[in-house]
């Protein structure tokens, strides 16, 4: 039934926009993904759900000194890529990469909007880990999906791994990578 938008949630269901109430024993409210204010208080070009638009190498297409990744950004020839945590994860080393060679052409003193930039290119098939909440898990590649204990153990190694890397204490030089810095390694 479609009779609004929801305005609230409550224990007992939902409450319309019109001020119709919907009794739902339990109640699932997506939102989807857009832009974030600041995106819109810019003067960058945006789509219509407020993310901005970039070039292959996550360069404004307006301001070349400006970059923009993951969920903030539509890539050129890949405006209908889902947004979803892959693709962002991805997005980060060719945003470091670009973010180097911009640097650097601005130390020279050339326009960093004229730089060839390392494109973004997405995985062909996203894999998805998802959580049921229980004790499996999907697993999703393209048109493949499967459920099970497995899944979920996968998971949980995978998230582990990640959040390690970002675990407090974790030694800062263990992650740079040096290569792509200019002047002095910084080790200790």
């Amino acid at each position: 039934k479609k009779a609004g938008a929801a305005a609230s949630a409550d224990a007992g269901g939902v409450r319309l926009d019109s001020g119709e109430h919907v009794a739902a024993d339990a109640v699932l409210w997506a939102t989807g993904s857009t832009g974030h204010p600041l995106l819109r208080a810019s003067s960058l070009s945006l789509t219509d759900d407020g993310v901005a638009r970039t070039d292959a190498g996550l360069r404004s297409v307006d301001d070349g000194r400006v970059f923009v990744a993951g969920d903030a950004a539509a890539v050129t020839g890949h405006e209908g890529l889902r947004r979803v945590g892959v693709h962002a994860v991805k997005q980060g080393s060719v945003l470091r990469e670009n973010l180097g060679q911009a640097l650097a052409a601005l130390a020279r003193g050339d326009d960093p909007a004229q730089i060839a930039l390392r494109p973004f290119r997405p995985y062909p098939i996203v894999p998805l880990l998802v959580s049921t909440g229980g004790p499996d898990a999907w697993w999703t590649a393209g048109p493949i999906a499967i459920r099970s204990g497995l899944a979920l153990r996968v998971k949980h190694a995978v998230d582990r791994r990640w959040i390690d890397r970002y675990r407090e204490g974790a030694s800062y030089q263990r992650h740079w990578d040096d290569r792509h810095a200019s002047g002095p390694s910084i080790r200790s």
